[in-house]
This record gives structure tokens, sequence and C-alpha cells, in this order.
């Protein structure tokens, strides 16, 4: 019998990455994720309260960081977990002795999350130790709607405060010059950065914690903040570097009133007019002009998540907030729900124990973190999939982060196996205009796409006209321009649901600073989403670096998003095999049909316009030979996320064992 294996690209590839493959250790890390809303003690005293940052790895004796103090605990320590359990994120006070770090911890107890969101200072019960200053730097004020103008007065060395709009960052992660309000910070290796109120983007409202003594000054945090604190409220910047200094401006945490319950569902029924009777899963809840309605992750749709306040002094339980959520909050009803997302490794903790930045999103890995770099080593700007778990902290906690492929961004094959990783799309439309020769600038639905020499034509479906429905295979090049690697026409749409719409899959570049609505960029082309725009999240959190489809129409000249849709990146889905076509059914690419199946090495394979399909190495026939990369659904069946055609090189002949 003979056993054929692919062309030689392919095998150093694969040989490459088996090599890149490392087993990860476990070590805990110093600055695990820090909320910077926490409650503060006066410095030295015997209690402090906090987020637990460090912890032991095996057990409850050793070092501990809690808000940034470091604590030794021994057989003596109290240890109290009436609150929960300890881990990572997790509130909670420490009673300790001592003058000099690290402190020795008689006493830890897990409090709840809303005491480390208060903004109010626990008493103390010892006197200040005098080996930590006592005084600290006055505070100064910042116009939230102004230029934050750092106070360059304070102690060189002191941690300030600022709150201001991102108007530049760095790229691919956050190290690097970031320009805030007309500032210009420089963030280092050891920048913790936070997304929980939406990605680091330009226009995000941030809250900065930076140095003085050099020039940029030093960024050593930032976080995303609500847009109100950057628009009109007056937040206080205050020196945090001393001991002794209580924050100010520190947001009250929304927690649940007396006879109000918090409810995560999804909506069955809903008024025409917003007033009136609701239904979610399957309960009833009245609406009143006094409602306050927030549709920032799509518009009320049936079968939708949300989540809502409401209160139950009434029959039914009279709704004072309701609002559209992430599809995954309704896995789980809201607290510990469990959700996934492909998407660009921003920043990760050298340790790999702590604070992940993750497609807009942050993650915490602790001990119980599944590591896998089986498609490479973790490194900021690749895409990864992480599966993780919402607690009742609002943490994500990561059980899963995985690597899957180094993105090409610099216009170039970098593997040579013919896919731009994380910077390739493909489109369905008609032409709207197009160069005499064929070579130069095509527009195809209101999109520009460049042709060179090396692009592939096909008119099997029809000639080139204006108006003529194409399907055109592109990447992005060095400059992020669109370069068309075939155009072909077709009688296919990409499941576009009205003649007038259009299909684009690509990645996810930009996106709000606040929700959902508003520009996305993808594929570097702009998108505008509104509360009629339709969000799924079938197949991952939408994010940065997302594989996403997107139906829109032109409307004013804008690219009008109709509906956007997450799917597995090409390339990232769990199952790779290569094998010889042996059938493909009813061709997405030559008729109008929302799915088809091919058979390829004896498999069943689901390909949706969504699957990239890829000639440029081998031709897509009946009986040649394709790598294909795929998933299993929730039906059982194998998804294909990309199919690419390859020729065979060289064969190896095996003798057969008979037995």
């Amino acid at each position: 019998m003979s056993n054929q294996f692919v062309s030689t690209p392919l095998i150093k590839r694969t040989a490459q990455m088996a090599l890149r493959a490392i087993l990860i250790g476990l070590f805990i890390a110093t600055a695990a994720v820090v909320v910077w809303g926490a409650t503060v003690v006066q410095a030295q005293q015997s209690q402090w309260q906090g987020l637990i940052e460090v912890m032991p790895a095996g057990g409850l004796i050793g070092q501990w960081t809690v808000q940034g103090r470091a604590f030794t605990t021994d057989a003596n320590t109290d240890f109290r977990q009436d609150k929960g359990a300890f881990a990572v994120g997790v509130c909670a006070e420490v009673e300790y002795v001592g003058a000099a770090s690290p402190f020795l911890a008689t006493k830890i107890a897990s409090k709840n999350a809303d005491d480390c969101l208060a903004g109010t200072s626990t008493a103390s019960t010892s006197t200040p130790s005098t080996s930590t200053p006592s005084t600290s730097t006055p505070e100064t004020s910042t116009p939230a709607t102004a230029t934050p103008s750092p106070d360059t007065t304070g102690t060189p060395g002191v941690d300030q405060e600022a709150f201001g709009r991102v108007e530049s960052l760095p790229a691919p992660g956050f190290v690097g010059a970031w320009t805030i309000s007309g500032v210009t910070y420089n963030a280092p290796a050891s920048a913790e950065f936070k997304q929980e109120n939406g990605p680091l983007v330009i226009g995000a409202c941030v809250k900065v914690h930076y140095f003085t003594n050099t020039s940029p000054f030093t960024l050593r945090e930032l976080s995303t903040e609500l847009a109100s604190a950057c628009n009109g409220a007056t937040p206080t910047a205050t020196v945090t570097g001393t001991p002794n200094a209580t924050p100010s401006g520190t947001p009250v945490a929304t927690s649940t009133a007396v006879g109000e319950i918090e409810i995560y569902g999804r909506l069955d029924s809903l008024p025409s007019g917003l007033i009136g009777t609701w239904t979610v899963s399957a309960v009833a809840y009245t609406a009143t002009a006094g409602t306050e309605f927030k549709q920032e992750h799509g518009a009320f749709t049936v079968g939708g998540c949300v989540k809502l306040h409401a209160s139950t002094t009434t029959t039914p339980a009279t709704i004072r907030e309701i609002e559209t959520e992430h599809e995954f909050r309704c896995s789980g009803g809201g607290s510990n729900a469990e959700g996934e997302l492909f998407g660009l490794l921003q920043s990760f903790p050298a340790g790999l124990i702590g604070g992940w930045n993750i497609g807009g999103l942050t993650f915490v890995a602790d001990a119980n973190t599944e590591f896998k770099q089986a498609n490479g080593a973790f490194a900021v700007g690749m895409t990864v999939k992480v599966h993780f778990v919402r607690d009742s902290n609002g943490i994500n906690l990561a059980r899963e982060l995985e690597t899957k492929f180094a993105n090409d961004d610099n216009g170039s094959d970098d593997d040579g196996n013919g896919s731009f990783e994380g910077a390739e799309g493909h489109a369905y439309g008609v032409i709207d205009s197009f160069p005499a020769n064929q070579q130069g600038v095509w527009l195809i639905s209101g999109v520009a796409y460049t042709t060179t020499a090396a692009t592939v034509f096909s008119q099997t479906d029809g000639n080139f006209v204006v108006g003529a429905k194409v399907k055109v295979e592109y990447f992005l090049d060095a400059s992020g321009v669109r370069m068309a690697r075939k155009i072909e026409t077709t009688n296919s749409t990409g499941g576009a649901t009205a003649p007038n719409h259009f299909k684009l899959f690509g990645f996810v570049n930009g996106m709000p600073p606040s929700g959902f609505v508003g520009t996305w960029v993808i594929d570097n082309i702009a998108f505008v989403a509104d509360a009629n725009t339709q969000f799924k999240e079938n197949n991952g959190l939408l994010a940065l670096g997302s594989y996403v489809a997107v139906e829109y129409f032109i409307q004013d000249g804008r690219n009008q998003m109709h509906e956007i849709e997450t799917h597995v990146p090409p390339g990232a889905g769990t199952l790779t095999t290569v094998g010889q076509i042996d059938d493909k059914g009813v061709d997405p690419i030559a008729a109008s049909v929302s799915a088809a199946t091919w058979i390829i090495g004896g498999v069943s394979y689901t390909v949706t316009p969504a699957t990239d399909l890829n000639d440029i190495l081998g031709e897509l026939a009946v009986g040649k030979t394709a790598l294909v990369n795929s998933y299993t659904d929730l039906n059982g069946s194998q998804v294909a996320t990309q199919i690419r055609g390859i020729t065979l090189s060289s064969q190896l002949y095996l003798p057969v064992i008979v037995r």
C-alpha cells in the first residue's frame, strides 16, 4: 500500500509547528489583574482590603499579594472563606502585623465583591508605622472634557492618575507610545491593561496611572472606563503612589437594591412600543415610562439575551432597567456563564498566570487554566482561542487558552502555505467599476480591491460587466491594501438576505469603544452598525481579531451593517486532515445555497459561504488532493473552516503487515 505526503512547504510547516510545541509549567506571578476601584486603608495599619493578586500555588501557606501589598501566611494564620473561596481576583480583608514588607498576616477573610468597589476606607486599629511617609501629594482636579494636563510638579516617580480618550496606540499589542487626550505616554512591558468597560481602541474613555519622572510619562496602568467618566463629569486626578492616599472619584458598585432582582434570560416577547408586558424566559414583567432601555449590544429581538433589573414589590415585577447582552451571558443564567472567543492576543503576563488581554476583553488565568501551545508559543499579535467562565464577581476566568496561528500581518505568506492567516477574506457583491485591462482597482459593492498580473480571473458564470455578481478572494498587503487573488463571476450571494445586500467575510480590525453600536472596521473597511443591526455570537464573542460574516447595504455612501456574525477563523478548527476530493455536492460558489456537503477522504464536510476555499497551491476539483481544517458543530457535523488545494510532490511506500 502507498501513503501520500503533501508538498515540502507543508511538511516543513508541520514540522516547525511540532517543534514549537512546548510544555508550560505553571508559575504564580505578580501582576495579576488589579481592579482600580478597590477599597484602600491607611498605610501600615493592621487591616488591608482589596483584590487578591497572588496566592500560594498549593494550599494557603506562603506568599500573598493583596491590592499591591505583600503578605506572608503561616500555620497560625486564620483563614476565613465565608464569602467564597480564595482565588486570584477575589476581594479579601487582611489583618496583619509587622513594620516592613512582606507583612505577617494573622487573618485573611474573603469578602463580597462590592466591598472592594464601594470607594470607602476601611477603619484601622493600629498606629501607622513610621517607616512609611504619612503625607501625600496634593490632589489636582482634571476636567473630564479637557486635556488631562498631568501634574508634573508632584514628587518624581509618584503615581498620578488622569482620564482621557485614546487618540493613538501601539500595534500589535500595547507596549509602546500612547496618545491620550493630547498627552503622550510610554507603556513598558510591565504596564497593566484592563478592558472591563470596552476595548482599548481609538476613542475609548480611559483612566491612566502614570509616573512623572520620565519624558514621556511612563504608563503604569491603563483601564477602559464608562463614557460618562470622560463626558461631563469631573473626576479627580489623585496621587496614588503614597501609601496613605485615598483614591477619589471611585465609582460606586452597582448592586441590586432591596426588593429588586437581576435576571439574565432569553426574550420571548415584547410590546411594540417597549412600554407594556415583556416575557423573559417564560416570566412576565412590566415596563413603564420610567424603565430604562439599553440596546448597546443590538436591538431587542425575540430569542435574544437580555439582562433586567426589576422590582418584586409589584405583580408582575416592574422593570427598572433592561438591556441587550452578550449571547454567552444566557448560557448560565448570567452567573458562571461560559463563553469563548477567537481574537488577537494583546498582552499577557510573563509567567502566564494573571491578566490576559484578548480581543478587547480582559481574562484572568490561574493555576486551573489549561495552556495549549501546539500551534506556536504565545506571542502578542497572534490569534488565540480562550474558553472562559464569568464568575459571580464579574471576572472572566480563563479555563483554556490555546494558540491558533501567527498572523501574517506584514503582507506576506510567511509560512508559504498559500494562506495569509488573519489577513485574508472573501466577499460576494456586484461590480461597480473595473479597469479596462482588468489590472488595477476594482470597486465591488462599494469596496476597493487591487488586482495585479498574479490575480486569477474567471468568467465561468458570465462576463465581467458592471452589475455582474462576483466573488473576490483577497489578502491585506503590508500597507493594508486589499489585494485580490481571484475574482470570478458567480450566481451566489454568499447568503445575503436581500437583493441589495452584500456579504463579506474577514477579520475585525476595529470596533466601537463601548457596546456594539457605532463604526466597525473589518479588513480595513468601515461599516456602520446602528440599533437595527443584528449581532450574532454563535461561534464566539465579537472581538478584535474575530472572523466574521458581515451583511451590509450601501446607504448615503456608507456601508450600513445589517448583520454581523462570528465564525471559526479559517485554519482555527480542531481537526486538520488531508484527503482526495471525492464529491463536492452543490458548489456554494456556483449556486445560491447556504451550505453544501463535500466528501474528502471519505469524510463528509459542511461547506458554507464562510469557508475559505483556497486553490492557490492546487486545484479544488474532484479527484484532487486537499487539506481540510474543520470543527464539530452542535449537530455533530464536521464544518470546514478552510479547504486548501495541495499538490503532492512525493510518495512513500510502506510494507503491508498481514496478521
